[in-house]
């Protein structure tokens, strides 16, 4: 399995230009939910910092980041691939679902692409969704 370092610098050299306008929604993440080494996604709370203004969002969402540099295995599958792959498909079952947002599925608020200006702004892909108070099952 590569190394996360040499992940990282593939990461860099994958990253996505993003345009010099303000971004659609800051966030902060607040609480982590669910991540580790060996999953692509990595999914966090996270309260809205500022919104463009004709945007609007609830003040906590969840964030799930769809981060190739933390995908196992990369001798076996390309994780950029697979990054889009999870992305594209996530994001068109969300749309599909719409009729049922707010009952039966989570709203989606969008996907987006994030630089990480800590991390020579390297992107990550990030999807936005409705935060539901409670338990997990």
């Amino acid at each position: 399995m590569a190394q996360i370092a040499d992940r990282l610098d593939a990461s860099i050299a994958h990253s996505v230009p993003i345009p010099a306008r303000p971004p659609n929604v800051s966030i902060v993440l607040d609480k982590r939910l669910l991540c580790s080494e060996e999953h692509i996604a990595h999914v966090w709370t996270a309260h809205v910092h500022s919104a463009s203004p004709n945007a609007t969002y609830p003040t906590t969402m969840v964030t799930n980041f769809h981060d190739p540099v933390y995908f196992g295995d990369t001798e076996l599958f390309d994780p950029f691939t697979l990054r889009d792959i999870f992305v594209s498909r996530e994001t068109q079952a969300y749309q599909r679902l719409q009729s049922l947002y707010g009952t039966k599925v989570p709203h989606f608020y969008g996907h987006f692409v994030a630089p990480l200006p800590s991390q020579h702004n390297r992107t990550v892909n990030v999807i936005l969704l409705e935060y539901i108070h409670g338990r997990d099952i």
